[in-house]
């Protein structure tokens, strides 16, 4: 038993020294999630029907946005100007 625990934790401390020596890893190409641009055309999207209250349903030609909810983006998507769909 004492041979176990010995083995053990000589074994957790080879791979701490294995961690210590592996090189960083690289920072990924780019952040998960929406592009920070796309992010903010989504903000601009979405408050755009707070200032046209006679629009029912609008578009930036990525997102979808009627008065309960807006769609998500797609992947490769950009935004146009956002327009009135149907009143």
């Amino acid at each position: 038993m004492i041979r176990l625990a010995l083995a053990l934790f000589l074994s957790l401390g080879a791979v701490a020294q294995a961690d210590e020596a592996a090189p960083p890893l690289p920072e990924p190409a780019a952040p998960v999630g929406a592009p920070a641009e796309q992010k903010s055309a989504q903000k601009n999207v979405n408050g755009w029907g707070r200032d046209n209250p006679d629009c029912a349903e609008w578009s930036d030609a990525c997102v979808v946005c009627t008065r309960e909810a807006c769609s998500t983006p797609g992947i490769a998507c950009t935004p146009k100007e956002t327009a009135c769909r149907r009143k």
